[in-house]
């Protein structure tokens, strides 16, 4: 999905986030507070991002599940 790295790193925003991760704000919280999932940096006072590249990263690391 996020491959090319030779573009500018976009900023993805909360919802952004959570529609890529299909996963609830909690949810990523937890994994953030588990290491599992890379935290977000401010961008405003009360807004908050996640750069393209660290989610490239961690979706081109994920193991396939035994489910």
């Amino acid at each position: 999905m996020f491959t090319n790295k030779s573009q500018t790193d976009h900023i993805l925003r909360l919802e952004e986030v959570k529609a890529f991760t299909r996963k609830s704000k909690s949810a990523l919280y937890a994994d953030i507070n588990r290491g599992l999932f890379p935290p977000p940096f401010k961008i405003g006072l009360r807004a908050v991002g996640w750069k393209q590249s660290q989610l490239s990263t961690w979706f081109d690391n994920l193991s396939p599940s035994n489910d």
